[in-house]
């Protein structure tokens, strides 16, 4: 039987910006995740290429929770032009609640 991951939480997990962070959502962009909760976290100085990358290819992604984290209006905007580019979500949860 294959098994993937569809659900993936990692809230209160004190995650910021870095090389790792940015290679494990790289890592995502093929999967079948399907939603990714990332709240309450310190992600800032966020790369939008690797969430475009995202974006454009799960087509699965459901639910991106970015919300409690220290993300600017900027960084934001960007990410809200990405989702209407890529109008696949349901819904989404971008920033602060």
């Amino acid at each position: 039987m294959n098994y993937s991951l569809e659900n993936l939480n990692l809230e209160w997990n004190n995650i910021n910006k870095s090389e790792e962070f940015n290679l494990f959502l790289k890592s995502l962009a093929n999967s079948n995740i399907y939603t990714l909760n990332l709240s309450n976290n310190k992600i800032s100085n966020i790369d939008t290429e690797v969430f475009k990358n995202l974006f454009n290819n799960n087509i699965k992604l459901n639910l991106l929770d970015l919300s409690w984290n220290n993300i600017n209006s900027i960084e934001i905007n960007d990410l809200i032009i990405l989702y209407e580019k890529n109008l696949k979500f349901n819904r989404t949860k971008i920033g602060r609640k």
